[in-house]
């Protein structure tokens, strides 16, 4: 505080002496405070430093920042006084701090083993799967980690639930880039057990980003869930378009390749399977989001107005949520059909009929909507597609959906095999 001591004199005292006094004061020459006794910002210490550092763990310093401001005494803040509102570097440095602090040894490598050993030897409840920390590897670098309780919640999980889902995502910016290795990515199994929240079955850090690493993560997860239960196997797993997500999932959780799986998917939606046989499948299903944003993003790369961009947009997810193959055809028949046809001059004209259903006599878009539910175990007999023959041709000539959508859309053959198709859009 300043110890300079300012004495007003009051000429004319207020008629009621309880009434506040507004005076002014003029400094009249330099401040020649004793730099020891300036006025300084209050320090971040003891407890309340600890604490908001472990706030910040939590929820991010940014949000700790924004807190301390909403419930900041409004009156030292107008005059100035932020000493309940530290800046956001002083949060990050307690944040650092306190991660020094608690850390087990400076070495990230040695303090990982040292944390494993760790939680494993404290563990005297869990039966098959000790600790939290089950795989680590230092080049390429890897760490698989989950607890027995995870493993086990999903199991019932899938038990319960005829059709269970598992979602596996990857992310960047968890880890620091180690030295002279691939950037570290985050990889997460979730699932959601009717009501609850989001629960991690488990979690890995990968330099390697390969399918065989991958795979190795997922095997890991596979042997755990089954020393725990045989039978629990999720009926669909959800992830992007990453290809090795998608080929780890495959060989992992089926023991199969692309190929393969692409007919098993035609022959189901053939009810070719009856529902014992579909407990014992798992299916790959590519998350609705990201195939929607993958195909706007497509259609923005080409010259083609806003409302047939909707319009397409619309019917896309009509086709990917159907669950009538032979519907799904008939209307990706019609759009080819309408694209196809190089004197076609009311494209837009035409899908917007295709999506007004009133106009749609022989095309009801409602049942491709709807999720079908297979309530008759006993299999149709169906055109059963060889699951064995597998060749050296692209997926894409593989696939049994094309295979048929060629054999019954010439313009989507010509479009193929890049046959000349003058498309009016």
């Amino acid at each position: 505080m300043c110890p300079v001591i300012v004495e007003v004199e009051v000429e004319d005292e207020p008629k009621n002496k309880s009434s506040p006094c507004i005076f002014k004061v003029i400094a009249l020459g330099d401040a020649k405070h004793d730099p020891e006794k300036e006025t300084a910002s209050h320090p971040l210490i003891g407890m309340a430093r600890e604490a908001m550092a472990k706030a910040i763990h939590q929820v991010g310093a940014l949000n700790v920042f924004e807190r301390n401001m909403r419930f900041a005494n409004d009156d030292l803040l107008r005059e100035g006084n932020f000493s309940e509102v530290p800046s956001m570097d002083v949060l990050k440095t307690a944040k650092q701090q306190y991660n020094q602090k608690y850390r087990l040894d400076e070495d990230y490598f040695k303090e990982l083993r040292m944390f494993r050993y760790l939680t494993h030897s404290i563990d005297h409840s869990s039966e098959h799967i000790k600790g939290y920390v089950q795989t680590c590897g230092e080049w390429l670098f890897t760490v698989h980690f989950f607890t027995e309780a995870q493993p086990d919640r999903f199991a019932n999980y899938c038990k319960t639930e005829k059709y269970s889902y598992l979602y596996v995502d990857a992310t960047g910016s968890v880890v620091r880039k180690l030295k002279h290795q691939k950037e570290v990515l985050f990889y997460s199994m979730v699932f959601q057990d009717k009501n609850s929240s989001i629960m991690p079955l488990s979690g890995a850090l990968l330099s390697d980003h390969t399918a065989a690493s991958i795979t190795s993560y997922f095997n890991c997860v596979r042997n755990k869930l089954a020393i725990r239960s045989k039978v629990a196997r999720p009926a669909f797993i959800v992830t992007d378009f990453s290809a090795a997500l998608i080929n780890s999932v495959l060989a992992s959780f089926n023991v199969e390749k692309i190929h393969n799986h692409l007919r098993r998917c035609y022959n189901t939606l053939d009810r070719a399977y009856d529902t014992k046989q579909l407990r014992n499948m798992t299916f790959v299903r590519l998350c609705c989001c990201h195939a929607m944003k993958a195909f706007s993003r497509s259609l923005f790369k080409l010259d083609i107005s806003k409302e047939t961009r909707h319009y397409l947009m619309s019917l896309f997810a009509i086709l990917l949520n159907s669950t009538d193959v032979e519907g799904a055809f008939d209307l990706y028949e019609q759009i080819m059909n309408i694209y196809g046809n190089p004197y076609f001059e009311h494209s837009s004209n035409a899908l917007a009929l295709l999506l007004n259903k009133s106009d749609l006599s022989q095309f009801d878009i409602k049942p491709f909507l709807s999720e079908s539910d297979v309530q008759d175990d006993n299999p149709n007999q169906q055109d059963f597609l060889d699951e064995l023959g597998i060749t050296t041709n692209p997926i894409i000539h593989q696939s049994p959906f094309n295979v048929k959508a060629r054999a019954r859309i010439p313009a989507l053959r010509r479009v193929i095999d890049k046959e000349t198709l003058n498309i009016d859009l």
